[in-house]
């Protein structure tokens, strides 16, 4: 008996692990325990954090993103898809699993449990399959390009976009070619196509050389879906057909061809992913590196973040405006690769910029050469205690003046102090009254300036004993009359002897003078001559009313190194030798402080890291401005660090390089070997299994038309063409409705919207010029989508079959006790 109950002690310590683990694994606690983390977790990563602190006396709610502190540096994806989220998924499901078989009875009763936690289980192996496959990118698609062909057989293509421009030379001469307009809905009037709308795209040709007679100048329309329609039209002249000399033929007899034609799409960019872009100078296609991405400062497999700025040394960058201290955090990335323009040389990111644009400024030097000129920092305080810094370098014409208004210049010759003393007296207006035989004039020169400006209901002031007297009511300086000319008037009103009064604009260029009644202007009339009983002449005076001066004609010593000259607004000239950290109250309570005097300093270009509240939050989400620090070590060589701007997308195709779609400046770099390369960052790009074309791009909009507003559209629509597919294969993809093409998902991302100028010399585009796709994999989904139809059935089983059968069985047990009561 005794070695019979050894034996099963033994046998108890030898399972006892076992069980242990399946007890824990059949635990309500623990699976409750898993289940809380996993609702935690999500949580975190996908609401973040919400606080209360107490800030101006009340209570005030913070919000943090956890995923995106400096531990993790994880997007949305990226933080469900970490080891941790898909362990305890899996240990949740094992959990699940275990305790199904071991405390549920397989049933009729419980069929419905069952159901429910295979459905979850199989939900969960879905998404672990959908997550652990996922791609997910974008692409742009062309509409349109213009391929222009000669006779000898050169030819260029270039996108169908306003703007867009390329050379081609060949026998026939050297031609300039030019997208003037897009025209998205063109009209065809033509006899059989009422009502048909194309896509219509004019392009400008210049020729120079050649032996062709006909003109050199000329613009022809190309329709897409219409060729046949193809015209040209002679700038000033209108379309060649209806031309006489042309005798009505619709094109001109130029050797050159123009059509216009699909532009297939071949790659697509993955979303929130780093790669680094590089070629030989003279070269079209790229190579890339991916960098690795996301995992925190505390992640051994380290990658470039995202979300939070690195560098290694405050002289790496300009700190943002107004900041009182930057951190300052190292990083070290390895970028792994070979067999490209790099070689073998050692490439690692030691910087990130979220947010940045390059900014020259000048920095203390104590080389005295060309390139080292004095420099002034200003700081303006407003009465409200804001302030702003200003930079100003002497001898250099961009940066020695702000806005007219602050300048600094360098005095190294006699008289130049005197110069611009002068310079900077208030202008000065010389009235001459002539006496009736137009001779002996009464002469008379008075200060003029903007602060002198009077009201209309303020006194005259009488011209002697002349019976003329005037008063100032504006002064307009370099006021621009046509592009490219400029005046400045003196406007003044002057009363007559007779007691009329006439309203004059006295101006620097006497032609220009004129009289402009008060009656007569209010009824429209326009100037009139002036009155040639008084002569005005207008001398205006200096756009800057305060100058900072330096140099050994200046005035200026060790001790105070500058001297401020300004004009009061009574027009006095006042000056005020500075001395670092000196100010001086100008006007209302502002306050101009010499904060720094650097006697030699040069230029420096670094980031300036832009502050969170001036951000674009759709640029700063789409990385528009994010930069990396390169750091290339050749094994023969000094090691070469670089600022690498962000590129959304990086083209081989020079006809997408030229659509403007994305920035092109790649970074230029002289390597030891002799070679020059260029570097540009981006996103990982990679190959479409199907090349796609855009055939048409439908938007439908609600009442009213499209708006400008996202909210006036109800979808857009992008009409594919597959590459080798017929017109019986196009697809159609929405919003809402994504295709299959060549395994991949294809949906509607982004579009073409139409947008005004930008900028002085930019003529905005009509749209519709091209189409985003978004680009993803749909691995797994199937899986899923099972397994939520089996939990779903499972609780339809539970809710409403259950009961059902646990009534049945109560009444068939009733009704056998009712029978074994009546036997007895």
């Amino acid at each position: 008996m005794a070695d019979s109950a050894d034996a099963q002690s033994m046998f108890a310590r030898a399972v006892a692990p076992h069980w242990t683990v399946l007890e824990l694994l059949s635990s309500v606690r623990f699976g409750i325990a898993q289940l809380v983390t996993l609702f935690v977790y999500c949580w975190l990563g996908s609401a973040g954090l919400f606080y209360p602190v107490i800030a101006d006396g009340g209570i005030e709610w913070r919000h943090q993103m956890i995923r995106q502190w400096r531990a993790f540096e994880l997007t949305e994806f990226e933080w469900f898809h970490t080891w941790f989220f898909f362990g305890l998924c899996a240990t949740i499901c094992l959990t699940m699993a275990v305790t199904t078989i071991r405390r549920i009875p397989f049933n009729a009763l419980k069929a419905g449990v069952w159901m429910i936690h295979a459905g979850v289980i199989l939900l969960a192996i879905g998404s672990a399959v959908y997550f652990a496959t996922k791609v997910e990118g974008d692409t742009p698609v062309l509409r349109r390009q213009v391929v222009a062909t000669l006779p000898d057989g050169a030819s260029v293509a270039l996108p169908a976009v306003v703007g867009a421009h390329a050379t081609l030379s060949g026998d026939a001469g050297t031609y300039q070619l030019r997208v003037v307009s897009v025209l998205p809905g063109y009209e065809l009037r033509t006899e059989g196509f009422t009502d048909a709308h194309d896509y219509a795209v004019q392009v400008m040709v210049q020729r120079t050389g050649g032996d062709s007679d006909a003109s050199a100048t000329f613009i022809r329309q190309l329709l897409a879906q219409h060729p046949q329609f193809t015209e040209d039209v002679i700038p000033g002249e209108g379309r060649v057909k209806k031309i006489a000399r042309f005798k009505g033929a619709v094109m001109l007899g130029d050797p050159i061809e123009l059509s216009l034609e699909l532009a297939p799409q071949d790659t697509f960019w993955i979303m929130d992913s780093w790669a680094l872009h590089m070629r030989e100078a003279g070269e079209n296609a790229w190579t890339q590196r991916v960098i690795p991405g996301g995992g925190g400062r505390f992640a051994p497999g380290r990658g470039l973040p995202r979300y939070n700025d690195y560098f290694a040394s405050t002289v790496d960058i300009w700190p943002p405006a107004g900041a009182q201290r930057v951190a300052v955090d190292p990083l070290n990335v390895n970028v792994p690769g070979g067999g490209d323009a790099l070689g073998d040389i050692d490439v690692r990111v030691t910087g990130f910029l979220r947010y940045a644009v390059m900014q020259s400024r000048r920095v203390p030097t104590t080389k005295a050469d060309r390139a080292s000129v004095p420099m002034v920092d200003m700081v303006l305080t407003l009465t409200d205690g804001q302030q702003f810094r200003y930079q100003l370098a002497a001898l250099e014409g961009e940066n020695r003046e702000l806005d007219g208004r602050l300048g600094f210049e360098w005095l190294d010759t006699p008289g130049d102090l005197e110069l611009w003393r002068a310079r900077l007296a208030p202008g000065e207006v010389t009235f001459l009254v002539l006496d009736k035989d137009g001779a002996a004039p009464y002469q008379v020169s008075v200060p003029v300036s903007v602060e002198a400006a009077v009201d209309g209901s303020a006194p005259f002031a009488e011209l002697g004993d002349t019976g003329f007297a005037y008063r100032l009511r504006q002064v307009v300086d370099a006021l621009e009359i046509r592009p490219g000319e400029s005046a400045s008037f003196a406007i003044f009103d002057i009363r007559t002897p007779e007691g009329t009064i006439t309203m004059r604009a006295a101006a620097a260029d006497p032609q220009q003078t004129a009289d402009i009644d008060a009656s007569a202007h209010d009824a429209g009339t326009g100037m009139t001559k002036p009155d040639p009983r008084i002569v005005t002449l207008y001398r205006p005076g200096a756009h800057e009313q305060l100058l900072l001066v330096g140099g050994p004609r200046a005035g200026a010593t060790d001790d105070t190194p500058v001297k401020l000259i300004r004009r009061t607004p009574g027009g006095a000239v006042l000056e005020h030798p500075l001395r670092v950290g000196d100010g001086v109250t100008i006007q209302g309570g502002v306050t101009l402080r010499l904060a720094r005097y650097v006697p030699h300093s040069s230029p420096e270009m670094r980031p300036l890291v832009i502050a969170p509240e001036q951000r674009d939050k759709q640029a700063q989400d789409s990385n528009s401005f994010s930069m990396i620090r390169i750091q290339l070590t050749p094994k023969n060589g000094d090691r070469i660090e670089r600022w690498l701007p962000f590129h959304r997308y990086v083209f081989d195709d020079g006809v997408y390089a030229g659509a403007g779609l994305s920035r092109i400046e790649p970074t230029t770099i002289a390597l030891p070997d002799g070679r020059t390369v260029e570097l540009a960052l981006g996103r990982e790009r990679r190959t479409l299994p199907t090349p796609v074309a855009l055939e048409n791009f439908v938007l439908t909009s609600h009442i009213g038309g499209f708006t400008g507003s996202t909210a006036s559209v109800r979808d857009w629509m992008s009409v594919l063409r597959p590459a080798g597919a017929g017109d019986d294969a196009l697809v159609k993809v929405s919003v809402n409705a994504p295709h299959n093409v060549g395994g991949v998902w294809l949906f509607q991302s982004f579009w073409d919207a139409p947008r005004g100028g930008r900028s002085a010399g930019d003529p905005g585009s009509p749209g519709f010029g091209f189409t985003g796709l978004g680009v993803g994999t749909r691995h797994g989904v199937v899986t899923a989508l099972l397994g939520a139809i089996l939990s779903c059935m499972g609780m339809v089983y539970t809710f409403y079959v259950k009961p059902i059968i646990r009534r049945r069985r109560r009444v068939a047990i009733e009704r056998t006790m009712a029978r074994g009561s009546v036997q007895a």
